[in-house]
């Protein structure tokens, strides 16, 4: 009887509080974390937030509603490759079926590849965040915080010869009324790749990297998993299906042989965890290996899918401040070809402090 009591302790408290918005909205609002100190940001957590402050700020809703604002968002990401130096390609694609949007509307994602000599270099990596924004929010940190991230990680990466080519991504329409259905861009661009007979290494793909909170009992998760995991939401998220724990096992490993930035990872079944409530799901479809890397998104942020999901409330940067190698040292290990990829996080702290 006492373990039943137990089993069942732990399997409704969490079911409790993600099935009921409010309540779990309403805990970790009365949890949230200070606010960082602008005077004390690292050079490039300012050019982080800079970019979270013109698409969640300056744009603001750029959902599948708002075509003038995300076409602003669509070309800030543009010329923001180009200043890189790349040469970011327009992949355009028609709507078809999508609540409230007429067929054959276009939508577009962006693509900027890294490449060197030789030709040859086996399976790219594909490195990608959705720019767009769930309809009602400013989607500062779902999704613009990884847009951020994937722009710094094209501009350090330009710098180094990494062991693959890497395809960077900017996808539209992730959220609805397109999401987990063929309206998703990056079905669109997986197909793409499919269609073309591109190989890839591995998918990564950027899901809100903008909140932080130190705090006791500040990180939720689906039942059970609280009991392995810690219950403050400092740390970042990597995760994957089934078939991508050989790419999550070589990922984790690199990233921790790199950085001392708190890395929490687990291969879990999508319909169990919520793992699929990305754009990783698409690459799974068409059978390539896929990570998420996330924050964990309303496991700890109160504003998801909200229209507080500003800079001001989910961009922080509450975070115990650490030892970590050198950005030019992470990045090399990360860019092996049997390790990972990116080293998103500067040496002390998190990407936005």
């Amino acid at each position: 009887m006492a373990l039943c009591v137990v089993i069942f302790f732990y399997v409704v408290g969490p079911v409790f509080l993600m099935t009921d918005r409010e309540s779990r909205r309403k805990r970790l609002l009365a949890m949230a974390p200070e606010r960082p100190d602008a005077a004390a940001l690292s050079p490039m957590a300012r050019d982080l937030r800079a970019h979270v402050a013109f698409l969640a700020g300056a744009v603001g809703e750029r959902d599948a509603y708002n075509p003038k604002d995300r076409d602003r968002a669509r070309d800030y990401v543009l010329a923001e490759f180009k200043k890189l130096g790349y040469k970011p390609v327009v992949r355009p694609y028609k709507s078809a079926g999508m609540p409230g949007v007429k067929d054959g509307t276009t939508f577009f994602n962006i693509e900027a590849v890294l490449a060197f000599p030789p030709a040859d270099r086996g399976p790219a990596w594909v490195v990608g965040a959705h720019y767009d924004s769930a309809p009602g929010t400013l989607g500062a940190d779902d999704n613009a915080s990884a847009v951020a991230v994937l722009l710094e990680a094209a501009r350090q990466l330009k710098l180094r010869r990494p062991a693959r080519d890497i395809r960077f991504v900017a996808f539209d329409t992730e959220e609805p009324p397109s999401f987990a259905t063929g309206n998703m861009g990056s079905v669109h661009y997986a197909r793409f790749l499919r269609d073309n007979g591109v190989p890839v290494h591995g998918m990564i793909s950027l899901e809100c990297l903008g909140y932080y909170n130190p705090r006791r009992g500040s990180q939720l998760y689906p039942p059970f998993l609280h009991l392995f995991f810690p219950d403050h939401a400092s740390f970042v998220s990597v995760s994957g299906d089934v078939r991508s724990r050989a790419l999550l096992r070589s990922f984790t490993a690199a990233w921790k042989a790199s950085s001392s930035f708190p890395l929490q990872s687990a291969v879990l079944p999508g319909p169990f965890s919520g793992l699929a409530l990305s754009d990783q799901l698409s690459f799974w479809d068409q059978g390539y290996p896929a990570l998420m890397l996330s924050d964990t998104a309303f496991y700890r942020n109160p504003h998801y899918h909200e229209h507080t999901d500003a800079v001001d409330t989910s961009i922080t940067s509450a975070w115990p401040r650490s030892r970590a190698p050198s950005s030019r040292r992470s990045t090399r290990r990360l860019l092996r070809p049997r390790g990972g990829i990116i080293s998103a996080c500067p040496p002390s702290s998190t990407p936005f402090a």
